[in-house]
């Protein structure tokens, strides 16, 4: 390209910016801010949903320093928990029976000491499906508000409203993200590394449900909606 296309090329793309910069902002409607609540809504259960899925990521990295921790004594806690209850038989209706109970107890005891870390990770998997679900569930929640918002929703809308709270979302949320980042900087480096950077990105996902749900409140004053306890 030559310097005299170049120089036109910039010329025309700058009186672009400025001709849009200079037309006025989109007028909303019910049915656009009633979308923007439904967003927003969504953003926070987006944000909750990933929290949990790093708290069961936390709860299963602790539950194996637990299995590795009592690795040693956990055949003879087993057998120690069996003594008690056969013990405690004497005094049953059917001691037999009892006794036959206490075996199975102390086998699954036993099984469980050998397959700990696994069950640490059938935990995770069950917890992160549980998020999901509760991400699911929060979505239909979500889009009933939203049905809800068009019901009551009067026009004309307070453009500078919406716009304010859009505005105040993407500056909290971007404080989070800052946040996050000297979090993660202050970090130590070795094996606590790894914990240190995820509680940081869980406290950032945890700030950014807070950014969204004052979004959602915000939104719905715009739009003359009460969320209800």
């Amino acid at each position: 390209m030559t310097a005299k296309r170049l120089t036109t090329t910039i010329v025309l793309a700058a009186v672009a910016a400025l001709l849009l910069a200079a037309r006025p902002a989109a007028a909303h409607t019910c049915s656009s801010v009633c979308n923007q609540l439904r967003r927003a809504c969504l953003s926070v259960a987006k944000a909750t949903r990933q929290a949990e899925r790093i708290t069961c990521d936390e709860d299963r990295d602790g539950c194996k320093v637990e299995c590795e921790a009592n690795a040693a004594s956990c055949p003879g806690d087993c057998d120690a928990a069996h003594t008690v209850c056969v013990s405690d038989c004497a005094s049953a209706d059917d001691p037999t029976a009892c006794a036959a109970a206490c075996d199975a107890v102390q086998a699954q005891c036993h099984l469980d000491c050998v397959s700990c870390d696994a069950n640490c990770d059938a935990a995770r998997d069950t917890c992160r499906d549980d998020a999901e679900t509760a991400r699911r569930e929060a979505k239909d929640a979500c889009t009933a508000t939203r049905a809800s918002c068009r019901e009551v929703c009067v026009d004309p809308i307070d453009n500078a409203c919406v716009n304010g709270c859009k505005a105040d979302a993407r500056r909290c949320l971007g404080d989070a993200k800052k946040d996050a980042r000297q979090c993660m900087k202050a970090c130590p480096t070795g094996v606590e590394r790894r914990a240190c950077v995820r509680a940081c990105r869980k406290q950032m996902q945890m700030d950014a449900q807070v950014c969204a749900d004052g979004e959602v409140v915000c939104q719905a004053g715009c739009a003359g909606v009460s969320l209800g306890d």
